[in-house]
């Protein structure tokens, strides 16, 4: 349900319709909106890290269930304009403050707003445009050392890096000069070509890695760590993995149910995608050797085969491909073979009818030109399943999701089941292209 706010918003601005075309989604456009003011420019001393806090505070929002949308206010006064110093400022300036952000806050009929800054002489202006619309509004004062912390830093701190099989692409490393700068890697790999291509090794190994991990264990002292564990399970806990929790199908919430139900014992195999990077973040692995995944080498179709495989040689084992419907054409053919050998599969996909991770990048680093992205066709893999002779299930409810998955482990061969998602869900957090971990993007 719409709230007032939003319902009169959309009656006095129709052009709040451009959210949708701005790819917001018809959950977050009907959640509360919370406009984010932040002050920042590159005039006024100290504002030019408050990105980082406009960044924390989306974060925020988003896990409270609200659509956090950042504009920027005028900030200025007649203190920095004629060379004033202290709180001498004209009712102009305050003026033209509230004005600013007035204008936006009633035209796009926030719910509330955040307003950022770190010069006083600002703060009049929020407090006046506060009163003026009406909303719930909180004005947060940050100095300039404030800064972020990401699931990066232990890597861009670390003093040592042992890299295992590693090719250090630019999905991994981003910005090469500035990945991992305090640390010395320790490259191993049987691929001689590998080393030092992309990232200066300080030592390497060549080898198997099974055999070269063991000898090198034979050889080293039990060390403990607690210091730096310590401050690892900080980070974890102050920045944890997050998602909207609003009642809707989300990819998150199924896969957190698939743990859930088979108590963290099932093993998972994926294919390539956002689906890859939620089954790594969402399902709580408890034993070695249970998610199966071609990492980076970028393998749509891999999942069916890897699970059947998985499956056959752990009967004891639940086995579940959790996959995206793009990856699941590449070799659905395969449901035959596990039907033929009566191998009891699951396979989980995560139907958003589109490619969802080149999706993803096209909308967040390339203004949301889409492009041969958009899959959105009428394959029923219910119906295919069926064919097939496997058992075919639909979900599109969250309340449905327990229920369905026990369904799954307790039917006897493979079972498909497609679940609608939202087109628009993310993979979160997320490195820009051309950035350094410590600069992952943790909110839309």
């Amino acid at each position: 349900m719409k709230s007032d706010r939003v319902k009169k918003g959309l009656e006095r601005a129709p052009h709040r319709s451009l959210f949708k075309a701005m790819g917001y989604t018809d959950d977050e456009i009907e959640a509360p909106l919370i406009g984010i003011v932040n002050s920042k420019n590159q005039i006024v001393p100290g504002h030019i890290h408050l990105d980082r806090v406009a960044d924390a505070v989306k974060t925020g929002v988003s896990m409270a269930g609200g659509t956090p949308i950042e504009f920027s206010s005028i900030a200025v006064c007649d203190g920095i304009a004629m060379g004033h110093s202290g709180m001498n400022y004209s009712l102009a300036s305050r003026e033209l403050i509230a004005d600013s952000i007035e204008t936006m806050a009633l035209a796009h009929a926030f719910d509330g707003l955040v307003m950022i800054t770190n010069c006083d002489k600002v703060v009049p202006g929020m407090l006046m445009a506060a009163l003026r619309v009406n909303v719930l509004a909180v004005i947060i004062s940050g100095g300039p050392m404030l800064s972020g912390c990401t699931d990066g830093k232990r890597i861009s701190l670390s003093n040592i890096f042992e890299a295992v099989g590693a090719r250090f692409s630019d999905r991994v490393v981003s910005d090469i000069n500035r990945f991992a700068p305090k640390a010395k890697v320790i490259h191993l790999d049987i691929d001689s070509s590998e080393i030092g291509k992309n990232v200066a090794a300080y030592h390497y190994v060549l080898g198997d890695v099974k055999d070269t991990l063991q000898r090198i264990n034979q050889g080293l002292d039990h060390c403990i760590r607690d210091e730096w564990i310590n401050r690892v399970e900080v980070w974890k806990e102050k920045y944890p993995t997050h998602y909207r929790r609003d009642g809707r199908l989300r990819p998150q919430y199924i896969i957190e149910k698939i743990c859930e139900v088979s108590k963290g014992e099932a093993i998972i195999a994926t294919d390539v995608g956002q689906h890859q990077i939620w089954s790594a973040q969402y399902y709580k692995y408890t034993k070695p050797g249970t998610y199966i995944s071609s990492g980076g080498l970028g393998t749509m179709g891999y999942g069916l085969g890897a699970s059947i495989g998985a499956q056959i040689g752990r009967p004891d084992k639940w086995v579940f491909n959790i996959t995206g419907d793009g990856c699941f054409r590449m070799n659905s053919i395969e449901i035959a073979t596990a039907v033929r050998y009566n191998i009891p599969v699951i396979v989980v996909v995560l139907n958003n009818h589109a490619l969802g991770m080149v999706r993803q990048w096209q909308r967040l680093f390339y203004d949301r030109r889409f492009s041969q992205t958009t899959l959105d066709r009428t394959t029923d893999f219910v119906k295919l399943a069926e064919a097939y002779g496997a058992t075919g299930i639909d979900l599109t409810q969250r309340e449905n999701v327990e229920g369905v998955l026990y369904k799954a482990l307790n039917t006897q061969g493979p079972v498909v089941i497609n679940c609608e998602i939202d087109m628009d869900e993310v993979v979160l957090p997320i490195v820009p292209p051309g950035q350094a971990l410590s600069e992952a993007i943790f909110t839309r």
